[in-house]
């Protein structure tokens, strides 16, 4: 009777666990646009920025390639955002696969992201599903283009903290199965990283 007892707890305690981990991951919030302050804002970071638009850099570009005076830094072409909001959302998509939905305020539409890590009561780290996908699998092509933001989300009494930063090596706290896992590739180093707060309700 007292072993019966042992068990039953015992899975009483896995079930609260388990059920307080998936309402973790249940999110259903309204963010407002963070204060970009005076950073140059990229086409990346846009997206949850209070800003009408982003700076698209060009190229570096050389008229004889022999001489590395004649080449020319590369132009800030300003972009406006077709329907800037000071608002946008993020839901849960798919509690099971740890898929979540950013609406982007700049444009209509909106991403896909990927829980990294377990995720808890306290905070919980989203990042963008295709990067999230080349890293798992190590598909390094195209993928250091643009930096890409990680979402980190603290939950409050009453609401949610925001805070938008630059993707660096510390984000990722996944398990690996693997040796040959490299992050530095797609991460920002922690000297050039960016980050902005805002809120959520």
């Amino acid at each position: 009777m007292m072993k019966l007892q042992i068990v039953y707890k015992f899975h009483l305690l896995l079930i609260i666990f388990f059920h307080s981990s998936l309402n973790a991951l249940e999110i259903d919030v309204i963010c407002n646009a963070a204060d970009p302050g005076t950073q140059e804002i990229s086409v990346s970071f846009v997206s949850y920025l209070s800003s009408d638009g982003y700076t698209n850099k060009s190229v570096r570009t050389c008229k004889n390639s022999f001489n590395p005076n004649s080449c020319e830094d590369g132009i800030n072409n300003f972009k406006y955002c077709k329907n800037p909001r000071q608002t946008f959302f993020i839901k849960t998509l798919n509690q099971a696969d740890k898929t979540f939905v950013v609406e982007d305020r700049c444009d209509t539409g909106f991403k896909k992201f990927k829980l990294v890590g377990s995720g808890d009561d306290e905070e919980i780290i989203l990042i963008d599903e295709k990067m999230y996908f080349q890293i798992k699998n190590q598909i390094w092509g195209g993928a250091k283009i643009e930096a890409l933001p990680a979402l980190i989300i603290k939950k409050l009494e009453n609401s949610y903290d925001l805070t938008i930063e630059s993707f660096t090596e510390d984000h990722w706290i996944e398990e690996w199965q693997r040796d040959d896992i490299d992050i530095s590739f797609f991460a920002t180093p922690i000297e050039k990283a960016i980050s902005f707060k805002t809120s959520c309700n």
